[in-house]
């Protein structure tokens, strides 16, 4: 300090002792170690504590989900029965069957086909259902000639089936209306001693007739070619209608 006058050397002297005089008066301890972990004790438990009210919420939360869950899904609960309780089986509902379902693999199921569609009768033999109540026939030996019949004019009444017959040397075709207001489940040509179980052919909904043709018979050809009877049935078996050919007619 050689730069200094005398007098700014005594004032900074005494501004030293001032400073170390109030220096010596402040108390002097023990550095607070415990209270520092202390502290630090409590904000870690205090993150445990969050964290654990965490997990149970999300444990909560995923319990009701499956519990919802087995609500949803769950439709039959199963309740055990006290020792005394007694055990009944459970009640088992009647199986419906269906009147187009057919249990016998003999009878073959209606064929629904729209008014015009050309229907495949065997050995080239040709037949198709219109919409004002025709049943027409094309057989293979007359395949340019349409042989049409009327179902729905007075001709025919309501709960009667009739036949046609289309033979040559090769066999007969079994062919048919029924006018009712059901439609046969089944119908039946018994025809030289055998029972020939026929296809029935409507047209969708209720027309009010159906037609049928059973699969032709092989053996010498005549005016009716053996055929005894013809049978229409109901879906339950009942009889719709029947009928008996003369024996001229055979």
């Amino acid at each position: 300090m050689g730069g200094t006058s005398p007098g700014e050397r005594a004032a900074g002297e005494r501004f030293v002792e001032a400073l170390a005089d109030s220096a010596s008066r402040v108390p002097v301890g023990p550095a607070p170690v415990e209270g520092i972990v202390r502290r630090g004790r409590a904000v870690r438990r205090r993150a445990r504590l969050v964290r654990a009210v965490a997990a149970s919420a999300v444990a909560v939360a995923c319990f009701v989900t499956a519990g919802l869950q087995l609500r949803a899904e769950d439709t039959h609960v199963v309740v055990p029965a006290g020792p005394s309780a007694p055990r009944t089986p459970p009640s088992v509902p009647p199986v419906r069957t269906s009147p187009s379902v057919r249990t016998s693999p003999s009878v073959p199921p209606v064929h629904t086909v729209a008014p015009g569609e050309r229907i495949d009768a065997g050995r080239g033999n040709t037949m198709w259902l219109t919409a004002d109540g025709q049943h027409v026939v094309v057989t293979r030996d007359m395949p340019d000639q349409e042989q049409a019949k009327p179902v729905l004019d007075g001709n025919m009444p309501v709960g009667t089936v009739n036949l046609r017959t289309f033979g040559d040397t090769d066999g007969t075709l079994f062919t048919g209306a029924y006018r009712g207001p059901d439609t046969p489940a089944r119908v039946t040509v018994e025809a030289d001693g055998k029972t020939l179980e026929a296809q029935v052919v409507t047209l969708p909904g209720r027309p009010g007739w159906a037609v049928y043709h059973a699969g032709t018979v092989v053996g010498p050809a005549g005016s009716g070619s053996g055929a005894e009877r013809v049978t229409a049935y109901a879906a339950d078996g009942a009889v719709l209608a029947r009928l008996d050919l003369p024996q001229s007619w055979r």
